[in-house]
């Protein structure tokens, strides 16, 4: 059954027993809007994952890191807004200077945005 399947099926089933949507229970609520968001189980295989993935690694590092398929880590990705590194990602791309954004990314195994943010980060502590 397709992920969309689910959800719908679990909206009408609590539309059924509960009418309309503000008088849902909160775990309800909660249920569907981890199907709806693939928000991580909470597990610390998955908070792991979660942490690789705000320190900017792409799906199939994280899949390699956690020993497990590109499938299972595309489930866990949530859509990441702050990045997070350490001072070793941070050596590590001090070493790619001067080289195109995409280019050092896939060198490093991460996603290009988080290779532009850490970027800025190091010119504005340059800066300083």
């Amino acid at each position: 059954m397709a992920a969309n399947e689910k959800l719908m099926d679990k909206i009408r089933k609590a539309e059924s027993e509960y009418g309309n949507s503000d008088n849902w229970p909160e775990s309800v609520v909660k249920e569907l809007n981890g199907l709806a968001n693939r928000q991580p189980d909470g597990s610390e295989e998955t908070i792991e994952a979660q942490e690789l993935f705000r320190r900017g690694f792409t799906g199939n590092k994280v899949a390699e890191k956690m020993h497990r398929s590109s499938h299972w880590a595309a489930t866990r990705k949530s859509i990441i807004t702050d990045f997070e590194y350490t001072n070793e990602d941070l050596t590590e791309l001090k070493r790619y200077e001067g080289k195109p954004i995409k280019w050092v990314a896939k060198r490093m195994g991460r996603n290009y945005l988080w290779v532009r943010c850490m970027r800025e980060k190091l010119r504005e502590a340059d800066n300083e």
